[in-house]
């Protein structure tokens, strides 16, 4: 059972356009977190919602005290789920979660906020929480009694802490590594059929662009395209509203203009956020020394050097080349909190003690990568 606090702390449910309304008052709260990210502002949230919103039902949280909004908790619930399964609004998309709580009140925030669950109007079997911060993780299962909560690691979102100068980070690196980069950004001055640039405003004509070199790219093999069927929705939504905040920032490869590899990165309070990116299968067909993705990290991450840019964050994912680039390997979470009852129980069982015992052994990792590999690609 949660112990709720004596507080003064009230819990509303809200409807995502209130959120739009009282904007202002979520300056403070987000200014307040020891690591924001753009996956907790409202026009990240808001684009998830546009695109794929129709599939779920919101169930978004506030906390107030004295008036003060001191804390947001964006749920959602899957239409048609048997089993009803509480999740952040964006999971899946979103590669960190949106939790938004004041660090001076996050245990009476969260103390009111599993009290109105217990007790909430809607039917719920699990609240499910990945992608969550380390400082995160802990606000929650510190609230938590140890038998009532399962947690593990759900990923790592490995990153570049920038401490010093470019010189300083090369330094850092491995003599491969960093006669690798020096080579790169060399050729790219003195190859005059080659452009590289950094685009802050978002046109439909780039995003077009961007789409073909993925249908080229590795993503196409795999059946991981992002950018197909709704998600062209979802990510024109998004970049339009993160390029009129001047928060947009997408590097592109070009060979005699033709567009051969980008990346899409996110400049959010001071740090940047390596989002999506690809490069054309063939570029050995232009240039048999091009290395169009390695180039374009190396000149976002020496740009973020140069302009004093907090941290560097690849986010979610343990590809080997991340490796190469970041000083900090940091987990992510995933907290399971079950309701009440044979349904909290079963649902526990099915949708996350299977998930994570697939999960820790290679050869059903394997199979399950082979099943996505062979299924037509979703393309919401």
């Amino acid at each position: 059972m949660i112990h709720p606090l004596e507080t003064d702390c009230v819990v509303k449910e809200v409807p995502f356009v209130w959120l739009m309304e009282h904007e202002l008052e979520l300056v403070p709260l987000l200014a307040s977190q020891p690591e924001p990210t753009p996956f907790q502002s409202l026009p990240w949230l808001a684009s998830w919602l546009d695109a794929y919103g129709q599939d779920y039902d919101t169930h978004i949280l506030t906390v107030q005290r004295n008036g003060e909004l001191i804390g947001l908790v964006p749920l959602m619930l899957a239409k048609g789920r048997a089993m009803p399964v509480l999740e952040w609004l964006g999971a899946g998309r979103s590669d960190q979660a949106p939790l938004l709580l004041r660090p001076d009140s996050a245990d009476a925030c969260l103390d009111a906020i599993f009290s109105f669950l217990r007790a909430s109007p809607f039917r719920w079997c699990l609240l499910s929480l990945r992608t969550l911060q380390p400082s995160q993780h802990k606000w929650l299962v510190d609230r938590l009694p140890a038998d009532g909560y399962l947690a593990d690691q759900d990923d790592v979102s490995p990153r570049t802490v920038i401490q010093g100068g470019w010189d300083d980070y090369l330094a850092k690196k491995s003599r491969k590594h960093r006669g690798n980069i020096k080579r790169l950004l060399k050729r790219a001055q003195e190859l005059p059929a080659l452009q590289i640039t950094c685009v802050s405003e978002f046109t439909s004509v780039l995003l077009d662009e961007i789409m073909e070199v993925e249908r080229r790219s590795w993503k196409a093999q795999e059946g991981s395209l992002r950018l197909e069927g709704e998600g062209r929705d979802f990510y024109q939504t998004f970049l339009q509203q993160f390029s009129a905040k001047r928060q947009l920032e997408i590097w592109t490869c070009r060979y005699n203009e033709t567009l051969l590899a980008y990346i899409i990165t996110l400049n959010y309070q001071n740090a940047v956020f390596y989002y999506n990116g690809a490069y054309r299968s063939d570029c050995a067909s232009f240039d048999q020394d091009l290395s169009p993705g390695s180039l374009l990290i190396a000149s976002a991450l020496k740009s973020a050097h140069d302009r004093g840019i907090r941290t560097f964050d690849f986010l979610r994912g343990d590809e080997p080349y991340k490796k190469l680039w970041v000083n900090e390997e940091r987990h992510l979470y995933h907290v399971v909190v079950r309701a009440p009852g044979l349904a909290g129980l079963l649902a526990e069982i099915l949708y996350i003690r299977m998930r994570w015992w697939l999960r820790r052994y290679p050869l059903m990792h394997a199979f399950r990568q082979w099943v996505q590999h062979i299924r037509p690609a979703k393309t919401g």
